[in-house]
């Protein structure tokens, strides 16, 4: 709960995050994106724990992470980024980087029989932040113009309802 606390406030308080395209998201919307993220991760990597008797279990953090740099690379693909480990002066596109990550994930995947890194979980979270990416934003606009007509609904029965109590 911390981390995600701290991740909120980090993206949407007064934090040390660079701004960018996660800004446009609600709180409420980043909520569920970190936790609907989180979630699937762990779901799938604990089936394949089932499947193969495989020792790593996973939460879901960096499943949701990995989501987070994703959606953010994919929002803004033409954009400069560099590597920590990178030459000082090595830029790449976030499009380019994009696909760097999701290659070094594959890497880590075939080589886990010798690391307990949780590539599967990792690339769940990529695989959520590029879809993402291309629907979540549309589909997040609808359904909070469904939510928002149901509710609206309800407290207009309710008011109907409690009209014709008092007549």
């Amino acid at each position: 709960m911390l981390a995600l606390y701290v991740l909120t406030i980090g993206w949407h308080g007064n934090g040390p995050v660079a701004r960018g395209s996660l800004d446009s998201m609600s709180h409420q919307h980043f909520l569920v994106f970190l936790l609907t993220t989180g979630a699937l991760t762990s779901i799938v990597c604990n089936v394949r724990y089932l499947l193969l008797r495989s020792t790593d279990i996973s939460v879901g953090l960096s499943g949701s992470l990995c989501a987070l740099v994703m959606y953010e690379l994919m929002q803004k693909p033409q954009s400069r980024v560099s590597f920590i480990f990178a030459p000082p002066d090595t830029h790449f596109s976030a499009k380019d980087a994009a696909k760097f990550v999701i290659c070094f994930e594959l890497v880590l995947l075939a080589l886990s029989k010798y690391h307990r890194i949780d590539s599967v979980g990792h690339l769940v979270g990529l695989g959520f932040g590029y879809l993402y990416s291309l629907y979540g934003n549309k589909w997040w606009g609808n359904e909070i113009k469904v939510m928002t007509k149901i509710v609206d609904e309800a407290f207009e029965e309710k008011k109907s309802v409690k009209k014709k109590g008092n007549d």
